[in-house]
């Protein structure tokens, strides 16, 4: 599967695509982009090692408390958030290379969510659902 992103060049007035990769692509780049903070954010929340690999290199996801603060700390970290829960869509659709109405969706929907460390968890859970199918 291959995910798309528009662009519009300036002089022409014409859609370019550009193809982003497929799923594998996809969680190598996000690696690369979240790989900086996890040791930091692994100490700041004392979340196991081996949920933190399977999340990192598989786009795996666990239901434990110290886990979704530790996404949390590194959607702080990288940008996608701030540290009282406004989120950068710019952000996350530059760094992911994800399209726009992906990231559009999976804020939205979870927009009411509460405790910033679930909402950050079930925002990247969809995003990652999305661009894994």
């Amino acid at each position: 599967m291959l995910f798309l992103c528009y662009k519009f060049e300036l002089f022409f007035f014409f859609p370019v695509i550009e193809v982003h990769g497929d799923a594998n692509y996809f969680l190598e780049n996000r690696s690369k982009v979240i790989s900086v903070y996890i040791n930091e954010c692994m100490c700041a929340t004392g979340v196991n090692n081996v949920m933190v690999q399977k999340w990192r290199d598989r786009g795996e996801f666990t239901n434990d408390p110290c886990f979704k603060c530790f996404v949390r700390c590194v959607a702080i970290k990288v940008g996608f958030v701030d540290s009282m829960g406004s989120f950068s869509c710019n952000t996350m659709i530059k760094k992911l290379e994800v399209t726009p109405e992906i990231v559009n969706k999976c804020v939205g929907d979870n927009n009411k969510v509460v405790d910033l460390c679930e909402q950050v968890y079930k925002i990247e859970f969809c995003i990652v659902n999305a661009m894994c199918k």
